[in-house]
């Protein structure tokens, strides 16, 4: 006679299944909130670099005019035919409008701010700001 021998049957027990699936459920979402940060910090990043190109295309335009520092300009100057932009330029983030100044910016001022941001957020937290944080090359 053979002794009997419990041997656990194979598989996994429906609770280890659970704990699996669970773990997978987390990391998955946990990937879909780091996906949206990303994308929100590619956004304001974009959205700097068009407040970047705004400030050439002043300066350009100032030199190409013998303009100075406090003479009056226009969003007109900007947008049309040959011009620095041919279409109306938007916030990537939300779609948001840029405020241009009526007037060419002395050294260290941007000429173009987000006007979204504060939108969005309803706050005016400055780390949030869609601006560079050193201004004094522009």
């Amino acid at each position: 006679m053979t002794p009997h021998t419990h041997s656990r049957p194979r598989g996994a027990t429906l609770i280890e299944l659970a704990v699996v699936i669970s773990m997978l459920l987390s990391l998955i979402s946990a990937l879909f909130i780091s996906a949206k940060y990303y994308k929100e910090a590619a956004d304001k990043s974009s959205c700097i670099t068009q407040i970047s190109q705004f400030q050439k295309a002043v300066r350009t335009y100032q030199n190409l005019n013998s303009l100075a520092n406090g003479d009056s300009i226009s969003s007109s100057d900007f947008y049309g035919e040959d011009k620095p932009y041919r279409v109306k330029v938007f916030c990537p983030l939300g779609g948001g409008d840029y405020n241009l100044l009526e007037e060419i910016p002395s050294s260290g001022v941007a000429f173009a701010t987000c006007a979204e941001y504060n939108a969005l957020n309803g706050s005016k937290d400055p780390s949030q700001a869609h601006t560079s944080a050193n201004l004094s090359g522009w």
